[in-house]
């Protein structure tokens, strides 16, 4: 029989990385991916060497290698649906799973007659798991490209002629996962009226019964940014993967900054850490680049040896930082400019991980780092009380940020600016991912609502006023966009399927 040689040692090294890239294809650069996928390899191919020299053959130790590598990176995938509910760092499987590992590991590479072929085998199942990742992620990208310029925007900028020396800056401030006064009392135990009442001194509409129209960040922000609800270019049919690229889309080149843009208006970007939001069609942008310490974690966290606690420290530094520079690039954007300036701003707080405590100081859950959130968060080890904690802690801090960079904004001379403070969706302490009926949907669809605008717009806003409407306030009442409101309704949807969505409008209003 001829003897087949060894290749799937690399092809399992490859497997996990882009395993991941599959599931997650909106959040992950790819470079990211190229640099981890050549470090595995290398690693692979550096045991595989070794282990081969000890054996004195190449196709047993490429088998022990190959089983080892695979059993490796499918223990946290293991872990998740067989104890969903079970503490991260649970000792007796973790030893149990790497004692199964290696002598499974040992099996493949003990020097015995075989009456199968393995190694052509093993060839065989790593070629057919590599070549089925590549294909779902081709396939992605073809479907995702051609999707995304199905949902070209289409620009109507019917406004008034603008003098741009009168114009004002528009700021659009999104803190992520900022909830209703109403939701963070009975949710989160926090009352936060001392910070709503200080806007209101600052002349902030601040709208009580004001509810995002999603749960997800994206879908929330491809709505508001593009003036319309997003069942008119993505429906229920959509994979989840290709509609979140093609939500992102929509969010970094929106229809808003589009019709600000045709006005006269510079568009600036400014982000904080939330890698789908690029704010790439801005004339200028913001950031502070992630790097590839969260998804080395998040690959370390589909093996039985979780991320060193150092690196969840160090993650929490550089999100304090990406935090910090994003309020510290707002106050600096008061001091204005040549021509007037639509700012979106991604402020990814209160929404955890949650790094800050009340006064600013350093804070570290001894937990993975990741931008988990409701059942997601709990199911890596938080619990409700962590939770409330946390998000009660850092959202003061928060506060402090927002009231400094609001007066540094107002100080300034020249036109009064607009100021939309929003949350994309609430807090997220009762939310199923998964699931309807687990969900407190009063928490998680209320949210801030706090608008600093001139009369024109502030006579339109409404109580009850919801994000898919709250630009056309804003440009009828500037401009005199003949933008009428659209209906205030709000939907729910998981994470897996975020475009089978169900209204739960009368769920939310029935007791307001």
């Amino acid at each position: 029989m001829k003897r087949s040689i060894p290749i799937h040692p690399p092809l399992v090294a490859l497997y996990p990385v882009l395993s991941l890239y599959a599931t997650n294809f909106s959040l992950i650069p790819i470079r990211d991916v190229m640099v981890s996928g050549a470090i595995l390899v290398a690693a692979v191919l550096a045991a595989w060497f070794l282990l081969g020299f000890v054996l004195r053959s190449a196709s047993r130790s490429a088998a022990a290698v190959s089983l080892f590598t695979f059993l490796f990176f499918a223990y946290g995938p293991t872990k998740s649906v067989v104890f969903p509910s079970a503490d991260f760092n649970s000792e007796w499987f973790v030893w149990s799973w790497l004692a199964g590992s290696i002598a499974l590991a040992t099996t493949a590479a003990w020097k015995w007659r075989r009456p199968v072929p393995l190694t052509a085998y093993l060839n065989v199942a790593a070629v057919s798991l590599f070549a089925l990742t590549i294909a779902s992620v081709a396939t992605s990208a073809v479907r995702v490209h051609s999707q995304v310029s199905r949902a070209a925007l289409s620009v109507d900028s019917n406004g008034r002629p603008l003098d741009l020396q009168a114009a004002p800056d528009v700021y659009y401030i999104v803190l992520d996962g900022y909830g209703s006064a109403d939701a963070l009392r009975e949710a989160i135990g926090f009352s936060n009226d001392a910070f709503l009442r200080a806007l209101e001194r600052r002349g902030f509409f601040v709208a009580d019964r004001s509810r995002s129209n999603y749960c997800q960040t994206e879908l929330s922000l491809a709505s508001s940014l593009n003036l319309e609800y997003v069942h008119d270019y993505a429906d229920k049919g959509t994979p989840g993967l290709e509609g979140r690229v093609i939500l992102d889309a929509r969010i970094n080149r929106s229809e808003v900054a589009e019709r600000f843009r045709k006005k006269g208006y510079r568009i600036v970007g400014v982000t904080s850490g939330f890698p789908p939001l690029t704010f790439d069609g801005a004339d200028v942008v913001y950031t502070k680049g992630t790097d590839l310490a969260l998804f080395r974690n998040a690959l370390l966290a589909r093996t039985p040896l979780p991320a060193p606690p150092e690196s969840f420290v160090k993650l929490r530094d550089r999100r304090r930082n990406a935090v910090l520079s994003a309020f510290g690039v707002l106050k600096q954007l008061a001091h204005g400019g040549p021509a007037p300036r639509l700012v979106l701003a991604h402020i990814l707080a209160p929404h955890p991980p949650f790094a800050f405590g009340a006064n600013g100081e350093p804070v570290n859950q001894k937990m993975p780092f990741g931008l988990w959130d409701g059942s997601h968060y709990m199911g890596v080890g938080g619990t409700p009380e962590t939770y409330r904690e946390g998000y009660r802690n850092q959202i003061r801090y928060i506060n402090k940020l927002v009231l400094e960079t609001v007066d540094a904004i107002l100080d300034q001379p020249g036109p009064k600016p607009v100021i939309v403070l929003q949350g994309d969706h609430g807090s997220k302490v009762g939310l199923d991912q998964g699931s309807l009926q687990k969900t407190d949907v009063r928490e998680c669809f209320g949210i801030l609502t706090a608008v600093h605008a001139p009369e024109s717009v502030r006579q339109r806003l409404a109580e009850d006023v919801t994000p898919v409407n709250l630009f056309r306030h804003v440009l009828g009442g500037l401009f005199g966009d003949a933008l009428p409101s659209l209906p205030e309704r709000s939907y729910y949807s998981t994470w897996e399927k975020p475009f089978e969505l169900v209204d739960v409008t009368e769920s939310l209003t029935a007791t307001q």
